[in-house]
């Protein structure tokens, strides 16, 4: 389980509508590390938006025994690709539960990764409010955005800070004077820190230009940059296998430690079907010994009533011959009542 910041809700507006024929695009990739941290990002293939850093607290501190259904929740996984449409409802709701929680163990969204789905969890322990939701994962593939983003910033340049919100009202401003074939918006940044930032507009028959102040300088020296060196080309070079190799790595190491937990469920499971099966064989084994007990009663009750047919035969043989040699043979008195079922198997 991870706790994750709120504030995570807007991934979902930088998501495309539709998927791509090679990535799953609709969706919020979310990879959650043994560390305790995260990286959540998003892409319409156009902009991207990525979060990267450690969790609001630590995930035992959170109260899910509070959370009907939360504990019981599947927790196998590391990475998955959620519905943005999913992300976007269960992060609003969870920002409405936590809007007056302070301590960080209560502030954010719990996070549990199954195999198949994800559940989140929220929880206002003073209003006595709480929310359990599983999202099921999209399949597919997501684009490579760590390799991006290393490459931009391996060939970064020229840089300059803004504020957010002066810069998007700026923009929001010149949208309806740009053509809107092209919604197109050019940067020009100076050779010297601390100089205004030219936005031009692309239009074929105005001239669109805004400036806005940046509040950092990009270049650190007036001066024009060294031509590198072979060494240090080298060296960026190197810097850049090894980083590509370190990160492969901590991908193949999160799908061991998934791979292992699977198993071991999976192991789990065939110890208890082994155990159920061996307890069927017991209880059939029970079942047999009754069956050859009673089997040999009845081969003993078999042998008594054959033993009692040959003395009533021999007798009627008997009693025949006195009736054919009435002066030869005298016949034993033989009673008339009816003999009990003790005598017949004794012989009586």
């Amino acid at each position: 389980m991870h706790l994750l910041p709120t504030s995570l809700a807007k991934l979902a507006d930088v998501s495309d509508a539709r998927d791509s024929t090679r990535f799953s695009l609709s969706s919020v990739h979310l990879r959650v590390h043994g560390d305790n941290t995260f990286i959540a990002e998003a892409t319409d293939s156009k902009r991207v938006l990525r979060v990267t850093g450690p969790c609001l607290a630590d995930p035992n501190e959170f109260p899910s025994a509070n959370v009907p259904n939360f504990d019981a929740a599947p927790n196998s996984g590391m990475e998955a690709l959620i519905p943005a449409s999913g992300w976007r409802e269960v992060f609003s709701r969870a920002t409405k539960i936590t809007k007056s929680n302070r301590k960080p163990e209560i502030a954010g969204v719990a996070v549990k990764i199954g195999k198949d789905a994800t559940t989140f969890g929220a929880v206002d322990t003073f209003a006595a409010k709480t929310m359990c939701e599983t999202v099921r994962h999209i399949e597919g593939r997501y684009p490579p955005i760590a390799d991006v983003m290393g490459q931009c910033q391996k060939n970064n340049r020229l840089a300059f800070a803004a504020d957010p919100v002066l810069l998007a009202e700026l923009l929001r401003a010149m949208m309806p004077l740009i053509d809107e074939g092209t919604q197109r918006v050019e940067f020009l940044v100076g050779d010297k820190p601390g100089k205004p930032v030219l936005v031009k507009g692309f239009n074929p028959s105005l001239s669109v230009e805004g400036l806005i102040m940046p509040l950092a300088a990009g270049e650190p020296d007036e001066k024009e940059e060294a031509e590198e060196s072979p060494e240090v080309t080298a060296l960026e070079k190197r810097l850049g296998l090894v980083t590509a190799e370190r990160d492969g790595l901590q991908v193949e190491r999160d799908q061991f430690v998934q791979a292992a937990i699977e198993k071991g469920a999976e192991v789990t499971e065939l110890r208890s079907r082994l155990a159920a099966r061996e307890d069927r064989i017991a209880e059939l084994l029970r079942t047999i010994d009754t069956i050859q007990h009673n089997a040999r009663g009845l081969v003993d009750d078999r042998d008594r009533l054959q033993a009692e047919n040959a003395r009533l035969a021999s007798r009627s043989a008997t009693l025949s011959e006195a009736l054919n040699h009435p002066g030869t043979v005298r016949p034993a008195p033989v009673s008339t009542r009816p003999l009990s079922r003790r005598e017949r198997l004794q012989g009586v």
